[in-house]
């Protein structure tokens, strides 16, 4: 896909008797920069004519490709980049869209869009290596960007809007119609090459208002809904724990916990001060890790829990013999008590590739579904090695047409509706463990 970038000269950045204009004298106000433009040239020529009469280099030589351009030619390439991946985004969207207009105006079965938008969203995640949150968000961007900002689609498609401007365009105008929508690209659109970020952001919030203040009521409402607490992992042993709350509530509480840590910290000082003779201990901690146990301390007192103290971590390891215990109940639908904290235990999260949700809040599902007629069981049995976690998304996802899965002793494999496959594996108990023995001797692609 050919991409036009607007012209370095209309820009300014190629000075005007590079393209044929003509070189200012002595005593112009150009004049010295023109100087350094000679002077950059002869040390250009001056490097390739070094090069073409040096020694023959080895081809896999590293040559400074560099060495020849100056620093704005350089910084140029940054920006020229940044409005390719711009651009590319915008493809990848434009691409998004089609499979998502495509699978909604000539549905496979008599499904509701919700459920055919679902499983659109859940191949692509696969495809995309995309948690269901990040993928869902793309799929919306991507229509909304199709049905309702022409303008900005065009803009992301040329590169001269990037990513996270789209986004706040898309989320702030949720609530104007189509019409409002055009009026709101009008206003913000050519602000886009000033403003980033959260300034953007604001820009569009106000224009919003000003458009329809009843539309910033609804999103505010809608928020206020949405609000909770969740856990966000992350790396080097560490986790987020998130409140999302309304600012004005989250703002009281963290004011209060700043003024918490400089009491105790006053106070500290005062008893330093009082006994001279007495060597105070030095708080190496930082005033960020002094507000976290802070908190910590006055949550586990609330709650009547250490939070220091480790849980013992459930074992998925299980001998032949205690899953043949398990299966005696094979004949029955609802899984035992004991089989599903067994499953659990084995997947930690859902099996849906690249899905996280942990296992507790999960389906237990048949993956051969179950089949029971007078009495007997004519397939999918309640058996530990046909059961596995599924998020109530992930368990529709896998009922929609076109979606397979097959079970292999914990191995789950994909197959989508475009025929893409995927294979996940049971989550260890030990990260950097080696894999079971039964999945060892199985020959497969690399796991999700």
């Amino acid at each position: 896909m050919l991409i036009d970038l607007p012209d370095r000269a209309d820009v300014g950045c190629e000075p005007p008797w590079v393209t044929g204009g003509r070189p200012p004298s002595p005593g112009d106000p150009d004049y010295a920069s023109y100087q350094d433009f000679l002077a950059y040239e002869a040390r250009r020529d001056a490097f390739w004519t070094a090069h073409a009469a040096g020694p023959a280099l080895p081809l896999d030589a590293p040559i400074d490709m560099t060495a020849a351009r100056s620093d704005a030619e350089l910084v140029w390439e940054v920006a020229d980049a940044d409005r390719l991946e711009n651009a590319a985004y915008g493809a990848k969207c434009r691409a998004v869209s089609n499979v998502a207009m495509r699978k909604l105006r000539n549905p496979d079965a008599d499904y509701d869009p919700e459920y055919l938008r679902r499983s659109v969203e859940a191949e692509l995640g696969c495809l995309l290596k995309l948690s269901p949150a990040a993928v869902s968000n793309l799929c919306h961007v991507s229509m909304e960007l199709t049905r309702r900002y022409s303008k900005t689609f065009a803009a992301l498609e040329r590169g001269e809007v990037n990513r996270v401007q789209v986004q706040a365009i898309v989320d702030e105008g949720a609530d104007l119609d189509v019409a409002q929508a055009a009026r709101l690209e009008e206003r913000v659109l050519p602000e886009a090459r000033e403003r980033g970020g959260r300034s953007f952001r604001d820009r569009v919030r106000r224009e919003v208002k000003a458009i329809d203040a009843d539309a910033v009521r609804k999103r505010e409402k809608r928020a206020r809904a949405d609000r909770c607490v969740y856990l966000r992992p992350e790396y080097d042993g560490m986790a987020t724990l998130c409140l999302f709350m309304p600012e004005d509530e989250a703002q009281r509480i963290f004011k209060a916990l700043k003024e918490r840590v400089h009491h105790d910290r006053a106070i500290q000082k005062e008893q330093a001060a009082e006994a001279p003779l007495v060597i105070a201990r030095q708080d190496e901690r930082t005033i960020a890790a002094q507000e976290l146990d802070t908190i910590q301390a006055i949550l586990g007192e609330a709650l009547g829990i250490d939070p220091t103290e480790p849980e013992i971590p459930a074992s998925s390891a299980l001998s032949a013999e205690a899953i043949e215990l398990l299966d005696l109940h094979a004949n029955t639908y609802a899984p035992t008590a004991k089989m599903k904290t067994a499953v659990r235990n084995r997947d930690k999260h859902c099996r849906f590739p690249g899905c996280r949700r942990p296992a507790r809040q999960c389906d237990i599902d048949h993956s051969i579904p179950f089949t029971k007629v007078k009495g007997k069981v004519l397939r999918g049995g309640t058996r530990y090695w046909n059961l596995g976690c599924l998020c109530r998304f992930h368990h529709q996802v896998k009922q929609m047409p076109g979606w397979h899965l097959e079970q292999d002793r914990g191995r789950f494999i994909w197959t989508t509706p475009t025929g893409l496959r995927f294979i996940t594996y049971p989550g260890a108990d030990d990260p950097d463990a080696e894999l079971p023995d039964f999945i060892k001797e199985l020959t497969a692609p690399v796991p999700f």
